[in-house]
């Protein structure tokens, strides 16, 4: 079955056939021609010298203002050099970029070596920081054209939002902005090479600024539902933009879930599982969005993640325990509804003293719970089977419990160190520690 599958997916990334160029666009079906019609196209591509008019250049650069470095910057920069950070950095780049060279691989054909002389290789760690340069005076551009008015929040104006070659531009006067935006990017783009197709470029009216009779004049891909930007569904408005965003992705968590509980896997493990790979997918939407997550998506999502932390077999302790940090006796779960109130209030200061008390209005301060109890030692008393006064059965109960659930004798031995040291922080353990040692505990428990 794995052999198949695999034969599957390497026939599914094969390029069947192609229109020769050289040869009046001919369909070609031939392994060796597609990939010589690639490794010529690539050869091209790598090595044409790209020249520019420098009078178009030059009236681009002119247009806008490139920032100046200040006194301690220049000082820094214009400093003396030692010997050995010259040596240090010339030996890394001779070793990444003395003439480089690249192949091009289809259909399992890899074609003849071939020089680059412009570029980098694919997946080079100088490639993001050249396309940064390369794309900041775009960038400069369109801040600086007053035709364009953005959004004011706090003591700026927003225009643009840059990851890489996803671009998002924001504009309260569409009518005078996009033909000013179509003007600055034709134009960099013929000194550049760089274009973009209209015609796949998505936009989204968010007001009545932006009516259905102006929006036929522009070629754009209109998304009136909302559009997608780094993985973010935005929408119109702001009413639904958590359920659009987060549903899914709990749909999608409880599926995975559901598919990994069945492997056997210990407590420890499965709390892990979940702080790597499950967590996270939901941690991305509270730090971008800084807007309150319904109740009833968060209660769904502690659903699914205490079932499969358990197994869905019955607690073995108390929930406060779960989410309790190590230093507390508890397992350091992320409790996710105060980390996305936490995310959403670090933006607050930013926005300035006008709307700030607005934005933190977003974020109901409902949303401000926890299962954490407030005392350590009701935490630890909780639900245990020894008398409560009983300090020392107490402690025995919680030293139970880790013994359950730890997989592995050091993680036990582990456990039991940060309860004494919480402990010792908060209590006056006059001998009792001398009384209580780890080995007799350990077998009082195994008797």
């Amino acid at each position: 079955m794995l052999a198949h599958r695999v034969k599957q997916i390497k026939s599914s990334n094969l390029i069947p056939s192609i229109f020769d160029p050289s040869n009046n666009n001919k369909l070609t079906t031939s392994k060796k021609e597609i990939n010589d019609i690639f490794t010529k196209y690539y050869q091209e591509l790598y090595t044409s010298n790209g020249l520019v008019e420098e009078q178009r250049l030059s009236d681009f650069f002119s247009s806008i203002k490139i920032p100046s470095l200040s006194e301690d910057q220049r000082s820094i920069l214009e400093g003396k050099i030692t010997l050995i950070e010259v040596k240090q950095a010339i030996g890394s780049l001779r070793v990444v970029y003395t003439d480089p060279m690249a192949t091009v691989i289809t259909n399992g054909i890899m074609s003849p070596s071939f020089s680059l002389s412009r570029g980098t290789r694919q997946g080079s760690p100088l490639s993001p920081l050249i396309f940064a340069l390369f794309l900041e005076p775009l960038a400069i551009a369109l801040r600086e054209c007053k035709k364009i008015r953005g959004v004011d929040l706090g003591q700026e104006e927003h225009k643009t939002f840059l990851y890489a070659d996803d671009i998002l531009l924001i504009s309260t006067n569409p009518e005078q902005a996009v033909p000013a935006i179509s003007s600055i990017i034709d134009s960099f783009s013929v000194i550049s090479g760089y274009t973009i197709n209209w015609s796949k470029s998505e936009a989204m009216p968010i007001s009545k600024l932006c009516p259905p009779v102006m929006r036929s004049s522009w070629h754009f891909k209109w998304m009136p539902e909302g559009l997608t930007y780094l993985g973010i569904k935005l929408t119109p408005g702001l009413d639904n933009i958590m359920k659009v965003n987060i549903s899914p992705v709990i749909q999608n968590i409880r599926s995975l879930l559901q598919n990994w509980v069945k492997i056997n896997l210990s407590l420890l493990g499965r709390i892990n599982l979940v702080k790597m790979i499950i967590a996270p997918k939901l941690q991305y939407f509270l730090h971008m969005l800084p807007i309150a997550v319904p109740h009833n998506l968060l209660k769904l999502y502690n659903t699914c993640v205490e079932g499969f932390v358990w197994a869905g077999k019955k607690p073995l302790f108390n929930r406060s325990k779960l989410y309790a940090a190590k230093e507390s006796g508890g397992l350091a779960l992320q409790y996710l509804q105060v980390q996305g109130t936490a995310m959403g209030h670090r933006y607050a200061p930013s926005y300035g003293p006008m709307v700030r008390k607005n934005s933190l209005n977003l974020l109901t301060s409902s949303t401000i719970t926890t299962p954490l109890s407030k005392s350590n030692m009701k935490c630890i008393r909780y639900s245990s089977y020894h008398p409560k006064d009983t300090f020392k059965g107490i402690i025995k109960s919680q030293i139970i419990r880790f013994y359950r659930i730890s997989s592995k004798e050091s993680d036990l031995q582990d456990s039991i160190s940060v309860l004494f040291r919480s402990l010792r922080k908060r209590l006056t353990l006059v001998g009792f520690s001398e009384q209580l040692k780890v080995a007799h505990l350990q077998d009082s428990i195994l008797t």
